[in-house]
């Protein structure tokens, strides 16, 4: 008998499109839906995407149309209760919630139901090490929860680990880490960038912590160095008219081109030679992932998962955070010399491959559910 899996996220979709969080889930149930031995399910907070509700999923789709903020106690008074009666109806063995919010209130929800229930870490959340009072009182009642539910916790980095357990206090001995991976099926067919342009690529939602800003200023700068580029940037967000505005005051808006929502991801890539995120905070984001499957090399900063796929000097080169002048030279590093990206791309390519399949994230979620005896 097939053991039942009901996974939960607070949305699914914005105009056709998944975001980072919601594709790794999707990908998740999809894997289980090929599995002999489970039955998933989708709990989704929010209304379906008017474009496209199922997003290539076959299992059933709950979709609680909840209106309100992503925040703690707001979303679990509006969808505990219907998520309880799901679940109660539903019967499932593992209840499995992404993003912190969609954890509180699963773990609301599952109390005292003898439900085990999985706690998947996406990133590293500034809230969890902020001393704010506001913070203070959510972690307490984060961990007032978990310590009802007793969850078990996958993140999707170890730097991500190490912070949950550092902030929230999560216990070391029930967090497995389970590095994203995503379909790299879907780009290692595209070819090498061994051509003589220099176009950068961004992909993301368009916010200030994306370093964004700083790669609009990067350009500039080579552009005053006499090294011409281009910047791509894939992406929709509050932010974005704040970045326009200040590619058109340092002279480069000509050189930078704001795509929009991207539905065809590998041709994005195919049309760049460089990845750039300079991030503030990640967990491990399946852009960087995409972009070595794609054969990119890539440019980001050192941190949180980051150093984890990407190795500074081998599949592309690490800066430190908010440091423009470190993103510039490492970017004329590269525009000086397309055997070195073809290099890096290619090395980059190899470690996608080999450690960032959807495959091999699927197997090792199977993994942790199968130490869960079955009921």
């Amino acid at each position: 008998m097939r053991r039942p899996v009901l996974h939960v996220v607070p949305g699914f979709g914005t105009d056709g499109t998944l975001r980072g969080m919601e594709r790794v889930a999707a990908t998740l149930v999809k894997g289980l839906e090929a599995s002999p031995d489970y039955e998933p399910r989708l709990c989704v907070f929010r209304d379906r995407d008017p474009v496209d509700e199922r997003h290539g999923l076959s299992a059933p789709i709950s979709f609680l149309g909840y209106q309100g903020f992503d925040q703690d106690w707001q979303m679990a008074m509006a969808c505990a209760p219907r998520l309880r009666q799901l679940v109660k109806d539903m019967k499932p063995e593992i209840v499995h919630s992404h993003l912190w919010p969609a954890a509180f209130t699963c773990g609301v929800a599952v109390a005292g139901l003898g439900i085990r229930h999985v706690i998947h870490i996406h990133d590293q959340r500034a809230w969890l090490a902020s001393t704010q009072i506001r913070h203070r009182i959510r972690r307490l009642s984060q961990r007032a929860v978990m310590r009802i539910t007793s969850p078990w916790f996958i993140a999707c980095s170890g730097a991500t680990a190490d912070y949950s357990v550092r902030h929230l206090a999560c216990d070391a001995g029930r967090m497995t880490v389970i590095r994203s991976g995503i379909d790299t099926r879907a780009f290692s067919a595209i070819p090498p960038a061994d051509r003589n342009s220099f176009v950068l690529g961004m992909a993301g939602t368009l916010a200030r912590e994306k370093g964004i800003g700083e790669t609009i200023k990067a350009v500039a700068a080579l552009k005053q160095s006499g090294i011409p580029c281009r910047l791509k940037i894939a992406g929709e967000g509050t932010a974005r008219k704040d970045f326009e505005r200040g590619a058109a005051e340092l002279g480069v808006q000509d050189q930078v081109e704001f795509l929009g929502a991207v539905s065809d991801m590998a041709a994005f890539y195919a049309g760049i030679d460089v990845f750039v995120l300079p991030s503030f905070g990640e967990g491990l984001p399946l852009s960087v992932l995409e972009a070595m499957a794609a054969a990119r090399p890539v440019v980001a900063s050192a941190l949180s998962g980051i150093p984890e796929a990407v190795s500074d000097g081998t599949e592309g080169l690490l800066v430190p955070a908010g440091n423009t002048d470190a993103l510039v030279a490492a970017l004329a590093r590269l525009a000086g010399d397309r055997a070195l990206r073809c290099d890096m791309g290619g090395r980059a390519r190899d470690r996608a491959l080999r450690e960032f399949s959807a495959d091999r994230m699927v197997a090792e979620c199977a993994r942790v559910y199968e130490g869960f005896p079955a009921e």
